[in-house]
């Protein structure tokens, strides 16, 4: 996750104080090709949830958004995988995919899995979190909460 190895320090620091002062720091560009979810004080992919998400699944998504934070303390961008017009998919942008998106990897992701199943994997350029109902789903939060603080705390790239 943050790949750059500089310590992300608690997420009980000020949130106030570090997203009013990161926000006049501009991103660093960054020609590694490495995943990058969040470093120098910024979110490098956005969340991407499927347009049309019912209640339960934009809860789950609010969850994933406020894990995020509590780990970063950055509240990250979230879009859906809704195009319009003149919008095209870009399969070499960095995206975190929660849930069955129109996404190409997403339906690779879904082919794959069965209904009992959840699963938080790297598929090409998005990481894609699948389930298949609210249990699974929160299972599938479990494990991305474990993955994050983990790679978090240890300076890993979370591949």
């Amino acid at each position: 996750c943050n790949t750059n190895n500089e310590p992300l320090g608690e997420p009980t620091e000020a949130v106030t104080d570090k997203e009013t002062e990161k926000a006049t720091e501009g991103k660093k560009e960054y020609s590694d090709g490495k995943l990058r979810i969040f470093a120098d004080g910024h979110y490098y992919c956005d969340i991407v949830r499927p347009e049309g998400a019912t209640g339960n699944e934009l809860a789950l998504y609010t969850s994933i958004r406020n894990l995020f934070k509590e780990i970063t303390g950055v509240m990250p961008p979230m879009a859906s995988d809704f195009l319009g017009s003149g919008e095209s998919y870009d399969s070499s942008k960095f995206e975190i995919l929660v849930g069955e998106t129109k996404h190409t990897e997403s339906k690779k992701h879904y082919d794959s899995l069965d209904y009992s199943e959840f699963s938080a994997k790297l598929i090409d350029k998005k990481y894609v979190i699948g389930f298949h109902d609210m249990t699974t789903a929160e299972a599938a939060l479990n494990k991305l909460r474990s993955l994050l603080s983990g790679n978090f705390k240890n300076g890993a790239d979370p591949r």
